[in-house]
């Protein structure tokens, strides 16, 4: 359904502003107030549970993605090498009750015999109306915000707030827990709840340290939580649907004279490339003793080619030295594929002939140790790679060969995924070796290298060139505007050194910032890192469209080696509040030729979305306008 406003009523929805300096008399409020601002859309099962710590048989978590890994929360003692936890979570109805599931897995090797508040153990908080008005009462019997004390994961404990059971290995442990819902209607599909969840690790003497999801280090503070969306589709439907998980990436056009050597040469622009977002794990047989991810970048070449190159963190390859000789499907490695039409028809043959399912196709496990070691020990005709290793890993750079030239042409949109593959072999890898797989569309319910083209994410073939492109950032969250008349405001970073080259070889510039409700982009599928204004027009989604007239750091430009520019939506209807809102910087350049291309400096959605309500609790929380009296009054206005 396409989403269409008026011209008259976007401009009764707000008016806009494009700031200059001057403006600028108060401070915006910092989107690190907020923490993280993880997001989680958690399904609805039917199953039967069992709170034993195990992935029982029914129980539908095979069917559920894992979170990304939690991350360092800070602590007094040293980080244990491989402390790293994740979890996954489902929602239930029993009877009148409403109740959340999570599994938790950490990687934790030396159980604590602590038992005072240092101890191995776990946090969790929740604001069921995800308002994130009021902090956490601790071990609460009552009320929407809620936290239990440090429960220990040595040994099962009481909680008011929750129950759980513990599953514990040599190296590893998994929580299962049920928190039910203080108020049943908070748990309504289509709403959500704030909460963070919290994994403790006793280092001996007194001393600890923390990972949390959300990546905040306060337990207490229910603004710094993440979020969990609240949806009405089953888990075992969410695990077949075929939109992924909305990943998405542009590539720019190659421009540069490439060679295939496993090296970010001179001259091929992949320094200009921005990275795709970190792989997700979506399925692991044994147990990772190693830090491991991987991500890309990709570009395209007229010519009828698709460049990759892949950086994995990998420390240990499985070589030749351990008795490597030949193919063997679990061994180090990664996958690619591709639907050039756009279209995804289902599960790609990993046949590694020309005839694999043109225009979709997908690789073998190919070898990030020997581009050698391929099925039949051959690479197909359409894809050849090289790569380089290092100490922490590898980087393999690739060339993919479109089965239709036709197929490689500008503003087309193609489906490709990468998967990178660690073997947990401790010698020669063999067809039973354990191994991790991740995915950069890591679409819920997607099973190792079985699901193919159909849950790959969106490429964008864009016309710019690769040597044109400028280092160009929409920063991460939003910021209340102070100055009069507030509102909600985006922050945008360009490069100096890009910019200022750009202005004297004669080009003309022009920086603005894009922002729309983000329930427009949902309703038409459309990922925050893909917004352009020509995908837009084309949608017939409308937009505000804010032209900067000025540098908000034009004082300190020159050492911050970026210029800085804001865009904000003012004089907001109060029934806007709570509405979700998503900015995107972009600049448009102009050349002498009169030629022109525009960049956009997106991200994913849930980087950039922000209502103005939750903005400013978060600002309230966080306590850094406590004695400015007039912030507060317009920050206080905006939760009536």
């Amino acid at each position: 359904m396409k989403h269409h406003i008026s011209a008259n009523r976007l401009i009764s929805l707000a008016l806009v502003l494009a700031l200059l300096p001057v403006a600028l008399a108060f401070a915006g409020i910092p989107a690190s107030a907020a923490g993280n601002n993880r997001s989680v859309t958690i399904y609805r099962t039917e199953a039967e549970m069992t709170l034993d710590g195990l992935v029982s048989e029914g129980e539908e978590w095979d069917h559920v993605a894992w979170s990304w890994d939690f991350t360092n929360a800070g602590g007094t003692g040293a980080m244990q090498e491989g402390f790293r936890a994740r979890f996954k979570s489902m929602w239930k109805s029993e009877g009148e009750a409403r109740c959340l599931y999570y599994l938790i897995e950490v990687t934790d090797a030396t159980p604590s015999a602590a038992t005072d508040w240092t101890k191995d153990g776990f946090v969790f908080l929740i604001d069921e109306t995800g308002e994130r008005k009021t902090n956490p009462a601790v071990n609460s019997e009552t009320g929407t915000s809620r936290r239990c004390g440090t429960l220990s994961t040595t040994t099962v404990e009481s909680s008011p707030v929750l129950t759980y059971a513990l599953r514990r290995s040599e190296t590893q442990y998994t929580v299962e827990l049920r928190y039910e819902f203080a108020n049943p209607d908070c748990c309504a599909p289509g709403g959500s709840v704030a909460f963070d969840l919290f994994i403790q690790d006793n280092c001996g003497a007194g001393s600890y340290r923390r990972l949390s999801w959300n990546g905040t280090n306060n337990v207490d503070v229910i603004a710094n939580t993440g979020t969990g969306v609240i949806s009405d589709v089953s888990v075992c439907a969410a695990a077949t649907e075929i939109d992924g998980a909305g990943r998405s990436y542009t590539l720019y056009r190659a421009d540069g004279e490439m060679t295939i050597d496993g090296v970010a040469g001179e001259g091929e622009h992949w320094e200009n490339l921005p990275w795709s977002e970190p792989l997700a794990q979506i399925g692991i047989l044994g147990e990772q003793t190693q830090a491991f991810g991987a991500r890309f970048k990709a570009m395209w070449d007229p010519e009828g080619f698709l460049y990759l190159l892949i950086d994995v963190k990998d420390a240990t390859a499985v070589d030749a030295e351990n008795g490597q000789t030949g193919y063997v499907w679990t061994q180090d490695g990664f996958i690619f594929c591709i639907s050039e039409s756009g279209a995804g028809r289902g599960i790609v043959s990993s046949d590694l002939t020309d005839a694999n399912s043109a225009p979709d196709r997908r690789t073998s496990t190919l070898s990030s140790v020997n581009p050698a070691w391929t099925s039949g020990g051959v690479e197909p005709e359409w894809f050849s790679y090289a790569l380089v290793r290092n100490e922490t890993g590898v980087m393999i750079e690739a060339r993919y060969t479109f089965s239709d030239k036709a197929n490689a042409a500008a503003n087309r949109r193609i489906l490709l995924d990468v998967m990178v593959q660690d073997s947990l072999a401790e010698g020669a890898p063999t067809n039973d070796t354990g191994y991790e797989q991740m995915w950069w569309n890591s679409l819920t319910g997607k099973t190792a290298s079985n699901h193919g083209i159909e849950y790959a994410g969106e490429g964008w073939l864009s016309p710019v060139g690769a040597s044109a492109v400028i280092s160009l950032q929409t920063q991460y969250g939003a910021a209340v505007r102070l100055a009069s008349p507030s509102g909600l405001r985006y922050e945008t970073h360009i490069d100096k050194a890009a910019y200022d080259a750009l202005v004297a070889s004669g080009a003309t510039v022009t920086t603005g910032t894009l922002i729309l409700p983000t329930d427009y982009l949902t309703a038409n599928g459309v990922c925050a890192g893909a917004v352009s204004m020509e995908l837009l027009d084309s949608l017939e989604i409308t937009y505000l469209n804010i032209v900067n007239s000025g540098w908000a750091n034009a004082d300190t430009a020159e050492t911050d080696g970026y210029y800085c520019w804001y865009g904000s939506i003012v004089n907001m209807k109060p029934e806007n509040y709570d509405r979700a809102f998503t900015g995107v910087g972009y600049v448009t350049v102009t050349l002498e030729d009169g030629s022109s291309y525009t960049l956009y400096g997106g991200c994913a959605a849930s980087a950039s979305s922000r209502s103005v309500r939750a903005v400013a609790q978060a600002a309230i929380d966080s306590g850094d306008y406590s004695d400015n009296e007039e912030a507060l009054a317009i920050l206080q206005g905006f939760l009536q």
